[in-house]
């Protein structure tokens, strides 16, 4: 897989993204991202990565105030709600979301909660960094998609499980 995705193909991704208008604020920190990943720098490419996703989709369902905790669950899986999208939303829930137990094998190799709270010192490689800007790449295409036509009616339906 990291053959496929050499550095000239994730450039090009990083390009695409530039054209994304939801995503503009983070435009920096992508770039670093993608920056890291080409130089090897894995163990910053990948929390850095990780850490975008909950913000990138509370900005595209253009949320403000206080959230219950895991709101931006909900909102995933909205975004991923097709045939197609629950084999992407399953790869976020088991290699992504997946919890953790102190003292036991880590299950994944890219578990936000295990990486971002310090417990797994083993993430750093090529591979797991190139699955993370791949799951962005796609959530990126998602959000695009996502008018207000859509943000609207969801955040009536959901308000209650969302907001304190």
């Amino acid at each position: 897989m990291c053959n496929l995705f050499n550095d000239e193909v994730v450039d090009k991704i990083f390009i695409e993204w530039e054209s994304y208008h939801s995503i503009n604020r983070r435009r920096k920190i992508l770039h670093e991202i993608i920056e890291c990943h080409k130089q090897g720098f894995y163990f910053t490419s990948i929390p850095t990565g990780l850490a975008q996703i909950e913000g990138s989709v509370m900005d595209a369902f253009k949320i403000t105030g206080e959230t219950k905790n895991g709101a931006h669950y909900i909102m995933l899986e909205e975004l991923l709600e097709t045939d197609f999208e629950k084999e992407v939303h399953v790869f976020y829930t088991d290699h992504i979301k997946g919890s953790f137990i102190l003292g036991e094998d880590l299950r994944n190799s890219i578990g936000r909660n295990a990486i971002l709270h310090g417990y797994d010192t083993n993430y750093g490689t090529e591979l797991s960094s190139l699955k993370v800007i791949l799951f962005l790449d796609y959530l990126f295409k998602r959000i695009e998609l996502l008018g207000d036509s859509d943000i609207k009616p969801f955040l009536e339906r959901n308000r209650s499980r969302i907001f304190k």
